[in-house]
């Protein structure tokens, strides 16, 4: 489950009875070819669960601008949680945070510059940074990040104060 700014990215799920040789566990070198067998989780009552449960994660750990929470599904259906990540990969190739910001549409160029804009915006009303982020300069980085607002949407949001919006919003999978 990742989120960007008050974005939750399509989740991607992973059935590690499809890989080679069946593990049990995701390691390091799982992870090398897994990325290719990966999936996005359907929507449905469980996947607004997912992303309630990383929004209410996240608020709870003051958490900002992007992160990555994976959670692992039994036979009998029961998810567990395993890991929150605050800062997740970026690399385009082998990392499943832009693999879900591609899920969705966006580009890695667009979600690495959304991670930065979601920082400016954070740092931009602290005096000591806010001649640095001046209004031209956020406009200007806002250029690149169109795309984020033309995103699919569900129609379900998830309440937050942490966010700008007072919302997240579930972003679909781009077809």
């Amino acid at each position: 489950m990742g989120i960007l700014g008050d974005i939750v990215l399509p989740v991607l799920r992973l059935d590690l009875s499809k890989l080679p040789d069946q593990p049990k566990v995701r390691d390091a070198e799982v992870k090398e070819i897994d990325i290719d067998h990966s999936t996005a989780y359907r929507f449905g009552e469980k996947y607004v669960f997912l992303a309630a449960q990383a929004a209410i994660a996240q608020t709870a750990l003051s958490w900002r601008d992007y992160n990555r929470m994976d959670f692992r599904e039994d036979s009998d259906g029961k998810i567990y949680f395993l890991e929150a990540n605050p800062l997740p990969g970026l690399n385009p190739t082998t990392s499943d945070f832009p693999k879900m910001a591609r899920l969705a549409g966006l580009s890695h160029e667009v979600t690495v510059n959304t991670v930065l804009l979601e920082a400016i915006k954070r740092y931009r009303n602290n005096n000591y940074f806010s001649e640095r982020f001046s209004d031209a300069r956020i406009d200007y980085l806002r250029e690149f990040v169109s795309p984020v607002e033309h995103l699919g949407f569900f129609t379900a949001t998830i309440p937050s104060k942490g966010t700008e919006s007072g919302a997240y919003r579930l972003a679909k999978v781009k077809k």
